[in-house]
């Protein structure tokens, strides 16, 4: 989760979580169930034992769902909320205690779905480098995630922050907007304020830190987004778990500072990240690891959903553009559930 960071950074914690997932969760898989999408079926790989326990999670899966949803928040008060978050956090960015911010906020989603059904729709939808779903006792974690926090292959550190965001709309010319993307120095700017920012903690446990492909451009159904490759060579004596605690949070979901950004985080945001912000991926016996970050994700309990999105936040933004990038972020994660809704009618 997002608090992970807490074990090694002392931020404080929200007083209100509209959910409860722990720090982390550690999965040491001894059976695998892989879905295969074309031909729709299931194989599995490892002791037969262990696939006595999956029965009531594949039937589920069977079952007709009505696929009702509704959003339990006030969209008009969400909208006032954040941006006066905007103007708080200028404060801060006016007197120099930070450079930028990043502000989410969290929406609350009553729902007749299968959370299974609801991924299938989303991966559908939006199909993106980083798909998961991983069900826990807490709940369901799901997404479409562009953007990964870490890899590691070889003992080399690989980062590639995403900064950046244009709106894609229906018939909109994609190469003008990737042009007036790239000629946006406010868009510019951030972007090398976090590429620095992601130079750095490569520093702390690399060597020979190095950056390609600069300002390179990525396009998801509804956004588009500038990013960069950040390269390291791991120092002798350190271990994966040290650059895991220096690069995480991203600095794409929290800010730079980072440290002091945490801190305005949660004092400004009304609630408990829960997973968003955090990290989802795979670590391998001979310690390669990939972490996608968790955006474009959902968190699924047995009737309600949670889904954030943010925006960077800098002296120059325009608090309503920003709001509108949020919306755009999560619109993918809506569209799935309406989808869904379309599909039982």
């Amino acid at each position: 989760s997002a608090n992970f960071v807490s074990l090694f950074e002392k931020i404080p914690l929200s007083s209100k979580k509209n959910y409860d997932f722990p720090l982390f969760l550690f999965a040491n898989a001894k059976a695998y169930l892989i879905y295969e999408k074309n031909s729709k079926m299931f194989f599995k790989f490892g002791a037969s034992k262990y696939f006595e326990y999956l029965k009531d999670d594949i039937e589920p899966m069977k079952k007709k769902q009505k696929n009702d949803f509704e959003i339990l928040n006030s969209l008009e008060d969400e909208k006032n909320d954040f941006l006066k978050m905007c103007e708080k956090a200028k404060e801060y960015l006016l007197s120099g205690d930070i450079f930028q911010v990043v502000l989410s906020k969290q929406l609350c989603i009553k729902h007749q779905v299968n959370a299974f059904d609801y991924y299938e729709s989303l991966s559908a939808l939006n199909p993106s480098a980083y798909m998961f779903y991983f069900p826990s006792k807490y709940g369901v974690v799901l997404g479409s995630s562009p953007e990964f926090l870490l890899k590691i292959k070889k003992r080399e550190i690989y980062l590639a922050p995403i900064a950046g965001t244009r709106n894609l709309e229906n018939n909109c010319d994609l190469l003008a907007l990737e042009k007036d993307l790239l000629s946006d120095e406010k868009e510019l700017s951030e972007h090398k304020m976090l590429v620095d920012l992601a130079r750095n903690d490569a520093s702390k446990f690399g060597t020979q830190t190095r950056v390609e492909n600069l300002f390179s451009i990525i396009k998801n159904k509804f956004v588009m987004h500038i990013v960069s490759e950040v390269y390291a060579n791991m120092k002798e004596d350190a271990s994966i778990f040290d650059v895991i605690e220096a690069v995480f949070p991203a600095g794409t979901l929290s800010g730079a500072p980072k440290i002091r950004a945490l801190e305005i985080t949660s004092e400004l945001e009304d609630c408990d990240r829960g997973i968003y912000g955090g990290a989802v991926g795979f670590l391998n016996f001979n310690e390669d690891i990939t972490l996608a970050i968790l955006i474009r994700c959902a968190f699924f309990t047995q009737d309600k959903a949670y889904l954030a999105s943010g925006a960077g936040i800098v002296l120059q933004s325009e608090s309503q553009k920003e709001y509108a990038e949020i919306c755009a972020k999560r619109k993918a994660l809506l569209v799935a559930f309406e989808n869904l809704k379309k599909e039982n009618q």
